[in-house]
């Protein structure tokens, strides 16, 4: 329910935000909102809670052919999506549908891994797979913070020679993590809070007194 509920936002944002056009001429952001991409958080959100034991998913979000599917389909939706007229109905529904399906085929691609991270672990003994999520895990906040900042400059330095989705594996989701670290490194972590000083440790470790100073005093002049 949760995740239908996220990808109806995707298409009443987008009707919303049409009718908005329509009615006032001003064009609320659609690609960039966040009711946009509510649906591929969900996922993660859910694939996270998978991997520490929170949920059971059911055994179709570990379906290789759905996963196949998903990500052969949104690949080929954004090759031919700029090749599509816009403001048509064919152009807008690919457009709605592609996101989601890159969505899904990485959530699949994500269950799997960690299946196969516990079962490593378990020979192995050594969370390789862990280790490297935890390494951009470290700034995710930032890279969520940043990443469509980056995304929406990306033509910038984008290298137009290259096909689409080579230009977007090798340059601008290493540029997005890049900026991401950077970020975190001097906007976030130095206003991270710091543990305890040893003054508040001492004064959490000194005992209370027994009476108070008035009722002493009373009592010595009684």
């Amino acid at each position: 329910m949760t995740l239908l509920t996220c990808a109806l936002a995707r298409v009443g944002w987008f009707f919303f935000s049409h009718v908005i056009w329509l009615a006032t001429g001003y064009g609320l952001p659609v690609p960039e909102a966040a009711a946009s991409h509510w649906f591929t958080w969900a996922l993660g959100a859910f694939a996270v809670e998978a991997a520490v034991g929170l949920v059971e998913l059911p055994k179709w979000c570990r379906n290789v052919w759905l996963c196949l599917s998903a990500i052969v389909g949104a690949s080929a939706i954004s090759l031919t999506l700029p090749y599509i007229q816009k403001d048509t109905f064919l152009h807008d529904a690919s457009w709605m549908l592609m996101h989601p399906l890159w969505g899904f085929g990485f959530f699949v691609v994500v269950n799997r891994a960690v299946d196969a991270e516990r079962n490593w672990i378990a020979l192995l003994r050594q969370p390789r797979l862990v280790t490297i999520a935890a390494a951009i895990g470290v700034f995710s906040y930032s890279l969520y913070l940043t990443h469509e900042i980056v995304i929406m400059q990306s033509w910038r330095f984008a290298i137009y020679s290259l096909p689409p989705m080579l230009n977007t594996l090798l340059v601008i989701i290493p540029a997005t993590v890049g900026f991401a670290w950077l970020y975190y490194r001097f906007c976030e972590r130095p206003y991270m809070r710091k543990p305890a000083t040893k003054l508040s440790t001492q004064r959490l470790e000194e005992p209370a007194p027994v009476f108070n100073s008035n009722v002493s005093i009373a009592t010595e002049e009684a």
